[in-house]
């Protein structure tokens, strides 16, 4: 059998359902301190200033307050009248849970003011990968059409494919793996479990090669007629193999806006990173550990 270890994972949003997947667990934290924990001590930055929406104790809270977080936030509709009015009372409740923690001195404690110290930090985390992201540089017209010529398998050669394929219910033993590793085609594979009494469950799925990973992608495209595959389930893995295949091309502009999205998060995505990479290795220095502490040496030192 062939192990595909790369994770059938679309590189595409579920926003636009065509941009390239990007990951941003610090910005996305930040956000959540931004909308929780940060925003009623923000002042003089554009929030508390425009048409008021309403009063919490005297506090004013604008209509610019609102569309501000549910910016932040990446709300899908910001300019739906019921989005900001739910928006509202959100930021309603919060500020009445901030006062009453500060009546009753809940955030004097040593736990909350390390929480309060982290979520400053943090919201101003975001903002530094933020001001990356925002000077990456745009793709060019030449560049996207080159991605676009690069990689046939999600573009002029798309293909959509019909998988079966069986979940194990555990990883197979010894045993099992040695009796499996001659074996390629799939109804010979079902017969190695059923013989070491392995239990599974069986199913279909389709697999678009513009949705998923292109190694993936061009994994799939040498596998020989009926053979096996084993694809990573979790705990598990599942084998598999392609039932049908069909070729439709993606093509146009909207193959054009996808790869142009696809490079824009790539690059978004490099920029946050190399933001936090250039940070670290100047501060490296500067850095000291207590022991026990030190991060693991890094690979080839």
């Amino acid at each position: 059998m062939v192990s595909l270890d790369v994770a059938a994972e679309s590189p595409m949003t579920t926003k636009t359902e065509r941009a390239m997947r990007l990951s941003k667990p610090l910005l996305a934290a930040g956000v959540a301190v931004l909308l929780l924990a940060g925003c009623d001590k923000l002042k003089g930055g554009g929030g508390d200033v425009g048409p008021v929406a309403a009063t919490v104790n005297g506090e004013k809270i604008t209509v610019s307050q609102i569309a501000t977080e549910l910016k932040a936030s990446g709300a899908a509709d910001p300019a739906n009248p019921e989005v900001q009015k739910l928006a509202l009372q959100r930021i309603i409740a919060r500020k009445l849970l901030a006062g009453y923690a500060k009546d009753q001195k809940l955030d004097a404690t040593p736990e909350a003011k390390v929480m309060q110290a982290a979520s400053q930090e943090t919201f101003a985390a975001t903002l530094a990968q933020r001001d990356a992201v925002a000077k990456a540089p745009a793709p060019t017209d030449a560049e996207v059409d080159a991605f676009i010529a690069a990689n046939p398998a999600m573009f002029a050669q798309r293909t959509l494919y019909l998988v079966e394929a069986v979940t194990l219910d555990r990883m197979p033993d010894a045993a099992t793996e040695a009796a499996l590793k001659p074996v390629d085609a799939f109804p010979d594979v079902l017969k190695v479990l059923d013989e070491h009494q392995m239990t599974y469950k069986r199913g279909q799925t389709q697999l678009d090669t513009l949705q998923i990973d292109p190694k993936l992608a061009a994994n799939l495209l040498a596998l020989k007629p009926d053979q096996a595959f084993v694809l990573p389930a979790g705990r598990t893995v599942a084998v598999a193999h392609i039932r049908q295949s069909k070729v439709q091309p993606f093509q146009g502009s909207q193959a054009v806006q996808v790869a142009r999205q696809i490079l824009t998060n790539q690059r978004q995505t490099k920029a946050a990173d190399d933001r936090l990479k250039g940070l670290l290795k100047a501060a490296e220095p500067k850095i000291t550990y207590g022991a026990g502490f030190a991060p693991p040496p890094k690979s080839g030192t």
